[in-house]
């Protein structure tokens, strides 16, 4: 939304991104919902707005459920790169991944399902082989994929819930992401690897990073800097 108010600017990146109150597809939800965007600063170069979602709650003041800061620049920032791994010499955990999908770790339906192999799974973090076919356009409604392609960015935080599953047999719910750093767009038909570097981890939650990067040149596509979920036993996928 941020980048269609902008053209010949291109999204770069998002800091404070919060949830506060998740919306839930279980018939109960509201018809409409508003995306608010503040401009808080603007150069030639560079645009920073406040994006938040929010709906009628019925009384004075709204229901907010996400907000970030979004920055958005004239031209594309030059992605770093990281290094290859060198998957021939490792033993994948998982070289099938489709199970994660089946068996309550994941609850994800075929348009996010981009994880193929879980390479490496350890009390540090995780490394995945990923890749999405694409998403029919009829089916990606109103937000197509264009500045951001929320399909893989989707399958980016899928890690987390593959890390606290394997380490803490629970489920889990997302809520921030400090900074996430965005050079590229995550392009379908082409595969890539996710790496989560773990931070912190309790019984509660967790903080990890979080790259995205190009399965055969290395470029990074996003990084997610401090992205902290909550976890529970009592959460079931439905």
């Amino acid at each position: 939304s941020a980048a269609d108010l902008y053209p010949g600017f291109h999204l770069s990146g998002a800091e404070q991104v919060a949830l506060f109150k998740g919306i839930v597809f279980d018939g109960y939800q509201k018809d409409d919902y508003q995306v608010t965007v503040k401009e808080i600063e603007k150069t030639s170069e560079i645009i920073k707005v406040e994006v938040t979602i929010s709906s009628d709650s019925g009384t004075t003041l709204p229901t907010n459920h996400y907000r970030s800061i979004i920055h958005l620049t004239s031209t594309r920032r030059e992605a770093p790169s990281m290094p290859l791994p060198d998957i021939h010499s490792m033993k994948a955990v998982n070289p099938d991944a489709s199970v994660i999908y089946q068996d309550g770790t994941l609850f994800h339906g075929a348009d996010f399902r981009g994880v193929k192999q879980i390479l490496k799974l350890d009390e540090g973090g995780t490394l995945l082989l990923c890749e999405h076919e694409g998403v029919d356009p009829n089916r990606q409604g109103q937000f197509p994929v264009k500045e951001l392609n929320v399909f893989l960015t989707d399958v980016m935080y899928q890690s987390l819930l593959i890390w606290i599953r394997r380490y803490h047999d629970c489920a889990s719910l997302p809520l921030s992401t400090e900074m996430v750093d965005i050079y590229k767009v995550l392009p379908f038909g082409r595969p890539f690897y996710v790496l989560l570097e773990v931070i912190s981890a309790d019984e509660f939650g967790m903080e990890a990073d979080i790259t995205a990067f190009d399965a055969e040149t290395g470029r990074v596509y996003m990084k997610s800097h401090n992205a902290r979920v909550t976890m529970s036993k009592e959460l079931q996928w439905a």
